[in-house]
């Protein structure tokens, strides 16, 4: 009897085991399904808003919204007490408004963002005149899925002023960034640091790709999609555009209401790399890979945009100015712009430009550790001399070109920026 006994608990053992197992194993399935079902969820969002985001980077897209605008604005009233109020018309700010209203006296225009847990957000609506009767504007600051109160201060030639008062709802973000950045660092006692925006110029991730701005007070104050990558650097041109990269190929230039007035793929030739600057024509000179090279290299070109035309012609092939050198190294290297892309031949890349007034120019170069000053470099580039290690230059004609350090200070290694004062 007691050996049935012990084999009979034996058997409810192994069955009571065997049930376990099969729970856990179950548990497993269910909970790698749900990981499955979860990636499978945010892959389509980001499909879903991947495509949103690409036709706002269309001129029928843009043209549509100022079509819009304008019948809106022909049937509305448009006074101060009834402003026409339209949430980001052009897909280019999330949070943004675009204010239309006319005044029977000239006046300028201000106004602040108030919404509770947030420090208030004032600014000074942009006017051709600072005194005028027709007033639009794009305004920023707006505090995304809370109640805004935005009050509006006109203030004439006298000086006096009165007010005006709506409420918004502040639109919900498309990414996941803070609304109110963690403060790790207080300003010293009466230091101002002044009232611009901080641009953060993009996440570069495989996620939606954005540009923030956040003011001093570290809260968000703008979202602007792009497409992706990251949008290197923010130029301001003679005509109120403000120029910004929206991927590898696509430099767009924004006017002041958020409109996308010039949308520019660069072609089939070039992907940009890193870093561009405005020339005194207002045409944009950019770093560059040229593609379909057969050999492989990567991060040596200038390029140039032509912003009236779209058109995009070479400047400078590092690699017929410095062949020597480059003939000196190995084809190990990734390309930053492709990182799915093998075997790119990474010998110099520069990631910094900075045109200078005289038609000349400076670069960083990262693989060598070396600033390269290049004359005339949109007519006829030359070698005028650089700042760096010389020894990594060794046994070229170049190494002749350093500068005489003079001083006891770290040479530069590996930057990724310099910048010209």
């Amino acid at each position: 009897m007691k050996l049935l006994s012990l084999l009979s608990a034996h058997s409810h053992a192994k069955r009571w085991l065997a049930a376990a197992l099969a729970l856990i194993v179950a548990a497993g399935v269910c909970l790698a399904s749900y990981g499955n079902v979860d990636a499978a969820i945010r892959q389509n969002r980001i499909e879903r808003l991947n495509a949103r985001i690409e036709n706002i980077y269309t001129s029928e897209y843009q043209n549509a919204a100022d079509e819009k605008l304008a019948q809106e604005k022909s049937t509305s009233a448009a006074t101060e007490d009834d402003m026409l109020i339209v949430e980001n018309p052009y897909g280019t700010n999330t949070t943004s408004l675009y204010v239309y209203f006319t005044t029977d006296d000239a006046v300028s225009v201000s106004y602040t963002v108030h919404a509770d847990g947030y420090a208030d957000f004032t600014r000074t609506a942009y006017q051709r005149s600072k005194y005028a009767k027709t007033h639009e504007f794009q305004l920023l600051g707006l505090i995304p899925d809370v109640k805004n109160t935005i009050t509006f201060t006109l203030t004439d030639s006298d000086g006096d002023s009165r007010t005006k008062t709506v409420e918004r709802k502040g639109a919900s973000l498309l990414g996941n960034e803070e609304t109110q950045l963690e403060q790790t660092v207080s300003a010293k006692s009466g230091q101002n640091l002044g009232d611009g925006l901080y641009a953060i110029l993009g996440n570069d991730s495989d996620e939606q790709d954005f540009m923030f701005y956040y003011d001093t007070n570290g809260v968000l104050r703008g979202e602007i999609p792009v497409l992706y990558y990251r949008s290197h650097r923010l130029l301001f041109d003679k005509n109120g555009l403000m120029w910004f990269s929206a991927s590898t190929k696509h430099m767009v230039g924004m006017n002041r209401l958020g409109k996308l007035e010039k949308i520019y793929d660069l072609g089939s030739r070039y992907i940009l790399h890193h870093d561009y600057a405005l020339d005194s024509n207002g045409d944009i000179v950019m770093l560059a890979t040229e593609l379909n090279r057969d050999d492989h290299a990567v991060q040596d070109q200038v390029a140039k945009l032509d912003t009236s035309t779209g058109k995009v012609t070479k400047v400078l092939d590092f690699g017929e100015m410095f062949a020597d050198y480059k003939a000196s190294t190995t084809h190990a290297g990734t390309d930053e712009s492709d990182m799915s892309a093998k075997g790119r031949w990474d010998w110099l890349h520069v990631n910094t430009i900075q045109l200078l007034d005289d038609g000349s120019a400076l670069f960083s170069a990262r693989e060598t550790s070396t600033i390269i000053k290049v004359n005339d470099l949109e007519s006829n580039p030359t070698l005028d001399y650089m700042i760096g290690e010389r020894s990594v230059w060794k046994g070229t004609k170049e190494a002749s070109s350093f500068l005489t350090k003079v001083g006891d200070f770290s040479d530069t290694g590996g930057q990724h920026s310099i910048t010209y004062v």
